[in-house]
């Protein structure tokens, strides 16, 4: 009865608590502090649901990947795990029991219910078991989930969460004191007819934008501006999962000096895996690059694979024809190498060339892991310089005319 009266009162105490925080959220949000605040809050939130989709979507990939390898009625294994678990991920896994049992293909299924799975996974499985490869798919895209897991151990996402709590407070307390503190900084000086050095001068214009006191024109807070920025980026994040959008941005990603050849080697590690799978498996080879070319991971690179697909099926040599479509040179001397790809082992090259891919690929993710933390704290650091070195400048300045003033230098 105790620990039920306990219970009880904790719940009240939450929900009141929850509700309390949501009231200050939106009193704030309508202040300065709020407009400080609300990047911050979007991002987090951005950041904590996309967290959670990937991992569901991880999840239920294990669940498939596990009864396809042991060979288990698929709707019944899916029935029992949507038994275990709870929240959306149940939700997601009776979904997919009940396509299963309708007789819905697996890849279309998964298609279908699985939204959490991006739409290059997705478009990977069902290029899969098009081509009859659905069980080393579901295996590769394991062991890739296993290798990310590696990047988000406990010492990483501390290594990871510390410096960017540290930074966004930083950020808050900065921009705070840009908009509250420097204009009144500012009249000090003003009072004492004391010229402001150039960086102080910057740092009280950034101010006065961020507080929108720039000019009298100046209508919207530069705050607003930055918050509405933020919107628009991971908006445009979000709507990456629209062929539309992909078609806009993906030649710009590509060409990225590093998070385009991260991009690459996704995109090139899948589409040789399925291609060599495919060979493997007995498909012909212009079957297996047009597979590949439905993938989703890069319209650019699709759009190349589909034309090396038509010109392998009008009759083209296969380096060459790779070679006309604008494929990484890799992958073209390789073919060339293999006589063409006219020699038996063109499924095993191909696979090689997928192991190569995804090698490189965890390798650039580990390296813009390891670079993030001190780019961004080096980052912080010049910010910070700056400020307190606009802060200290105009000090120095008046504390030599007072002097002057008082030693009758300045009379």
């Amino acid at each position: 009865m105790v620990l039920r009266i306990l219970g009880v009162t904790t719940a009240v105490l939450l929900y009141v608590a929850t509700y309390a925080v949501l009231l200050a959220m939106a009193f704030t949000l309508v202040t300065p502090v709020g407009w400080v605040l609300l990047p911050g809050v979007i991002l987090v939130y951005y950041a904590m649901s996309r967290q959670a989709a990937r991992r569901r979507g991880e999840v239920v990939i294990g669940y498939v990947y596990e009864g396809v390898r042991l060979n288990m009625p698929l709707p019944e294994l899916i029935a029992s795990a949507a038994a275990g678990e709870r929240g959306r991920l149940r939700q997601t896994l009776e979904r997919l029991a009940g396509e299963l049992l309708n007789g819905v293909p697996v890849a279309e299924a998964l298609n279908a219910v699985v939204t959490e799975l991006d739409t290059a996974k997705r478009s990977l499985l069902l290029a899969a078991s098009d081509m009859g490869q659905l069980g080393r798919m579901l295996a590769r895209l394991r062991r890739r989930n296993r290798l990310d897991d590696e990047l988000r151990q406990p010492d990483m996402m501390f290594y990871w969460g510390y410096p960017l709590a540290v930074l966004g407070m930083m950020f808050v307390v900065l921009l705070g004191v840009c908009v509250l503190i420097v204009p009144k900084y500012e009249e000090i000086f003003v009072d004492f007819d004391t010229q402001l050095p150039t960086v102080t001068v910057m740092l009280v214009d950034w101010s006065k934008w961020l507080g929108g006191r720039l000019d009298p024109y100046q209508v919207v807070p530069g705050i607003a501006w930055f918050a509405l920025a933020v919107m628009v980026i991971l908006a445009l994040v979000a709507c990456m999962r629209f062929a539309f959008m992909q078609h806009l941005l993906d030649p710009i990603i590509w060409r990225l000096p590093l998070i385009g050849r991260l991009h690459r080697a996704r995109a090139m590690g899948d589409a040789c895996s399925l291609m060599g799978q495919s060979l493997a498996a007995g498909a012909t080879v212009d079957e297996a690059i047009l597979a590949a070319g439905r993938l989703r991971h890069s319209s650019l690179l699709s759009r190349r694979m589909r034309h090396w697909g038509h010109a392998v099926r009008e009759g083209k040599p296969l380096d060459e024809a790779a070679r006309a479509a604008h494929l990484p040179a890799m992958l073209v001397s390789l073919l060339g190498a293999s006589g063409g790809g006219q020699k038996a082992g063109l499924p095993e090259a191909l696979r090689f060339l997928g192991r190569y891919y995804d090698a490189q690929g965890q390798w650039l993710k580990a390296m813009l892991h390891g670079a993030a933390v001190p780019v961004i704290v080096m980052s912080l650091a010049v910010v910070v310089g700056f400020v307190v070195t606009s802060l200290f400048m105009p000090l120095v300045t008046l504390i030599e005319s007072q002097a002057a003033y008082a030693t009758g230098v300045g009379l």
